[in-house]
């Protein structure tokens, strides 16, 4: 037996995923299953859940696609602010004309923060969230915050200095690549289906304001939380298997109780083989 925590990431990742096999699902929807996998790792998962993949989106397309038809019949941009990568979509006339991913985003403001005032990671994270803004001259004359550095000292951390720091790596990330890629199609003038952003950073204190500034276009928010139920909806069609509920497979002879006690049971003992098909590999690669 392991302790999850001195697992290494890798490790983490896999046992996780294999959890959510265990459930005996017909159907599982990832979001970036293997990023902290080699490819060696990801090869011998898939060996061992032993589960065909039936679709990839594309993290811009699959953003994309909680967009309002009327935004993408016109010129649009939609932007995925993540922590590791941040991902455009550019519609003109109802055709996607750019989809990339660029890997910047707002863990890279996290360790600008940290190595700038030499922090700890988790009170840079802390920071980014409670005190940074994308504006420098809306964030208002405050006394400096101050917090133990990694030297154990008490760093002063004054407010307007904060957010030149995180404006700085906002502007890389905007000016370089994503409205680049607008201004490529020659559409800075013409996004009159407007701005679409979404993901944990895009949470930045002052970012919506700050697009609207830069793009002198109508920004709005989307939500992804009714796409993994039209994504379960779409791959179950294409795998070509129905969504039923939890209790209408039990059998005529079962009680839901009795049912949901088998189905624990079953879960568990998948979950041993699966774990210990892992732990084997990594034994043997160790």
């Amino acid at each position: 037996h392991r302790i999850m925590s001195t697992m290494p990431v890798s490790q983490r990742q896999m046992v996780e995923i294999a959890k959510a096999v265990s459930y005996n699902s017909k159907v599982i929807v990832f979001d970036e299953p293997t990023s902290s996998l080699t490819e060696e790792e990801v090869e011998h998962l898939f060996e061992i859940i032993n589960m065909p993949i039936v679709s990839i989106e594309p993290s811009p397309i699959a953003t994309a696609s909680c967009v309002p038809t009327e935004a993408k019949d016109k010129n649009c941009l939609v932007v995925d602010f993540g922590a590791d990568t941040t991902s455009v979509c550019v519609y003109q006339q109802k055709m996607q004309k750019s989809v990339v991913t660029i890997p910047f985003g707002g863990e890279n403001i996290t360790i600008d923060i940290q190595n700038f005032y030499n922090l700890k990671h988790d009170d840079a994270e802390k920071i980014k969230i409670e005190r940074s803004n994308a504006i420098p001259d809306d964030v208002p004359e405050l006394e400096d915050y101050y917090i133990q550095n990694r030297n154990n000292e008490n760093a002063p951390i004054p407010a307007k200095e904060l957010a030149k720091v995180t404006e700085a790596r906002i502007n890389e990330i905007w000016n370089n690549f994503v409205w680049k890629e607008v201004e490529d199609l020659h559409l800075e003038e013409q996004l009159d289906g407007g701005i679409y952003i979404t993901g944990n950073a895009s949470l930045l204190n002052g970012l919506e304001k700050y697009i609207q500034k830069q793009a002198k276009s109508d920004v709005r928010r989307i939500e992804l939380i009714k796409f993994p139920k039209a994504s379960i909806k779409g791959v179950a069609q294409q795998a070509n298997i129905s969504c039923v509920r939890k209790d209408e497979t039990a059998t005529a002879t079962e009680t839901p109780r009795e049912h949901e006690k088998k189905d624990k049971e079953k879960k568990g003992i998948q979950f041993q083989k699966l774990f210990g098909s892992i732990e084997n590999f990594f034994d043997t690669d160790e």
